[in-house]
């Protein structure tokens, strides 16, 4: 659940050489890319009402700019379907709430979309006639998802996840003649990764820009499980030894992780081979690595910047189940192995991306 603002670009556009964006390398193919980096594409709280804007503030929200950046068209639905008990329509696209406090899941004002489960929409509306009290916003049915105690007058913004694509405001708790107006509901592309909570969100800082994770808990839970041939690519830099920066394994092997061996040496685990196979041979603590991961089921290669340090053949197959960490090792569904230090980007497509590929986010990275 997090505010997105309009306009902003792809932080991963690649121009040297006429190379494409990065939304154009994943076209149509799944995957998750996070610019730790760029302060556009982060937000402090969980709820993502309040975006970074200086070195030294917690990170609630990272912002996947795998696709770009452009919403969707607007969802919200025939006013007629949008109006629950205590709201009366006023005719002109805004809703008043009566204030009378009938069950509190009677003053939801809502609306029906056809925006699909797994994924996510920006909420935002208009607040006026605001005197006391506190009201929600929220995604509603089960499993869905709330940021209550909201107060004051002005805009506000919100992403959810969809559930079955029901959203809206509830006023059961807000002051009679409170009004909501300009209501939108847009899907969002990608995947957003929000911090498992308040105490767990990593530090946004400055010179260079990144994120510094505490290897204690900090730890962002991405929604998308391990594909059976893929990239993991991470800019990084390591302070401790055998730590995993970006992760998933299941209860019995099924590795798909990027991390650091008991050496400091670049690392990988896929399938049964951990990090005392696919691995290089530098102490890479306290140096700024791009590292490269690629499987496909039969060849497992790992790339220390743009030298291939690892080639060998992929010995049983990555976990499709258990969903990605970042910041930690999602080992079928523990946190484990918590990063310590920095990243700066972090991706995973499904599909092995070629010597050239890697070599150009290499170079952009590295700039």
């Amino acid at each position: 659940m997090i505010g997105l603002g309009l306009g902003i670009t792809s932080p991963f556009v690649l121009r040297s050489g006429g190379t494409p964006t990065l939304a154009s390398l994943f076209g149509s193919t799944a995957g998750f890319a996070y610019s730790l980096a760029d302060i556009d594409t982060l937000f402090q709280d969980r709820a993502g009402s309040t975006p970074v804007t200086a070195g030294g503030q917690s990170v609630g929200v990272l912002l996947d700019g795998a696709r770009g950046m452009e919403l969707g068209p607007d969802a919200w639905s025939d006013p007629a379907n949008a109006v629950g008990v205590d709201w009366t329509d006023n005719g002109d696209g805004s809703y008043t709430y009566d204030g009378a406090r009938s069950p509190a899941t009677a003053s939801r004002m809502q609306c029906d979309t056809t925006i699909p489960s797994g994924t996510f929409a920006e909420l935002t509306f208009e607040v006026s006639g605001y005197t006391s009290g506190t009201f929600t916003a929220l995604s509603a049915g089960p499993g869905g998802q709330v940021v209550g105690g909201l107060t004051g007058n002005g805009a506000k913004k919100f992403i959810f996840p969809s559930n079955n694509g029901r959203f809206g405001v509830d006023g059961s708790l807000a002051n009679a003649g409170l009004t909501i107006s300009n209501i939108s509901v847009r899907e969002i592309p990608g995947i957003p990764a929000i911090a498992i909570g308040d105490s767990f969100r990593a530090v946004y800082q400055e010179s260079p820009p990144r994120l510094a994770f505490d290897a204690n808990d900090d730890r962002y839970p991405v929604a998308y499980n391990p594909p059976t041939t893929g990239t993991i690519a991470v800019r990084m830099r390591g302070g401790t030894a055998s730590r995993i920066v970006l992760g998933s394994q299941g209860a019995s092997d099924g590795r798909c992780y990027m991390a650091l061996a008991s050496d400091g040496a670049l690392a990988g685990g896929i399938g049964t081979q951990a990090t005392s196979v696919i691995k290089g041979t530098t102490d890479m603590r306290g140096v700024w690595v791009n590292g490269f991961l690629t499987w496909d089921g039969t060849t497992v290669e790992l790339w220390e910047n743009d030298t291939k340090i690892y080639s060998g053949a992929q010995s049983g197959a990555v976990n499709t189940t258990i969903p990605f960490m970042l910041g930690a090792l999602n080992a079928n569904g523990t946190p484990t192995a918590f990063w310590d230090d920095d990243i700066k980007k972090a991706l995973v497509i499904a599909r092995v991306l070629t010597t050239a590929e890697i070599t150009n986010l290499n170079n952009q990275w590295s700039a």
